[in-house]
């Protein structure tokens, strides 16, 4: 089944407010910031605490406050999900 993702779609000239509205109408906990058709980013609520707690402000502009390095998977990679995800949680437990 094809899920619509308008609603987890944002452009990146939006501002932590329209986004934390965006976030409470998709349900989903995470945005994809979009630009010309390319993804740019993602924002989840975490994100946006975080950045308001370091003194940002509700409406400064969405980049402000996303991740502009997310980890992403092409669907043809689909089938490597789970071992990527294996890889990366072991990575992230190690002490550095």
């Amino acid at each position: 089944m094809q899920k619509d993702l308008s609603l987890m779609l944002i452009t990146c000239g939006e501002t932590i407010r329209t986004s934390l509205q965006r976030l409470c109408d998709s349900g989903k906990g995470v945005l994809f910031l979009v630009q010309g058709g390319m993804l740019k980013g993602s924002l989840s609520d975490g994100d946006i605490r975080r950045y308001l707690l370091s003194g940002g402000k509700i409406d400064d502009g969405v980049l402000n406050a996303a991740n502009r390095a997310p980890v992403f998977l092409f669907t043809a990679e689909r089938e490597h999900a789970e071992s990527g995800m294996t890889e990366k949680s072991a990575c992230s437990g190690s002490p550095p």
